[in-house]
């Protein structure tokens, strides 16, 4: 499972998240997006749909809280990427991205947890 944010995702948003994650949508079996509550709400519908495209099988779901600000990309709930921009910031400012340790993931997935976004 993925978990990411839609927040924001620039001025040609569809094209770039299918450049990005195109070529890893069909080994995904299911993605959570776990945002803020004023997210777009076409511009999940639109990554939804390219999901379905790119994947038919692909299981998607959304919830919100406004109790995060970082990005964080967390496969199976053992590997993680921190994301300190949004994928429209990518390359436009200096913006940290790393790897994440273990027992960061862990702390991570147990306040999702805590917090019943999982």
């Amino acid at each position: 499972m993925s978990y990411l944010s839609v927040h924001s995702l620039g001025e040609d948003p569809i094209s770039m998240f299918r450049e990005v994650f195109g070529s890893v949508v069909a080994k995904i079996a299911s993605i959570r997006f776990i945002t803020e509550p004023g997210y777009d709400i076409a511009l999940y519908q639109s990554i939804r749909q390219v999901l379905a495209d790119l994947n038919p099988q692909i299981s998607v779901s959304l919830k919100t809280t406004g109790d995060s600000h970082d990005r964080f990309w967390i496969v199976d709930e053992t590997k993680g990427l921190f994301v300190g921009t949004s994928l429209n910031g990518i390359g436009r400012k200096y913006a940290l991205t790393d790897y994440m340790k273990d027992v960061d993931i862990a702390a991570i997935m147990e306040e999702l947890r805590r917090l019943s976004l999982l």
